[in-house]
């Protein structure tokens, strides 16, 4: 069921795939497949180049998404651990990966 949600979410998403704050200030680009630290209980705002079809997490006992609104996810860590993030477009190209290494906070 999660993993529907998700999915369904993702089709909300678009515009420059990028990492900011938890206050949504000084955004700046994301490069492919990143390493994140995230604490628990905290969380990063991230948007996209291009409308995506889905948006996964790998282990979403580790981090998890909620969207923000159309153009923007807030991807939260929720026990320490490595999970990824990958968004698919809806002609099946990988628009943006991501790694979260979710710390103890």
């Amino acid at each position: 069921m999660r993993w529907l949600a998700i999915a369904t979410v993702g089709v909300l998403l678009a515009f420059l795939f990028t990492l900011a704050d938890t206050m949504a200030q000084d955004m700046s680009p994301l490069p492919s497949k990143p390493t994140v630290d995230l604490p628990v209980g905290q969380g990063r705002l991230l948007r996209f180049n291009e409308p995506v079809e889905s948006v996964l997490i790998a282990d979403t006992t580790i981090a998890d998404l909620q969207v923000v609104s159309p153009g923007m996810v807030y991807v939260f860590g929720l026990k320490p651990g490595l999970t990824n993030l990958i968004a698919i477009t809806a002609d099946e190209r990988v628009e943006a990966t991501a790694q979260f290494r979710v710390t103890p906070d």
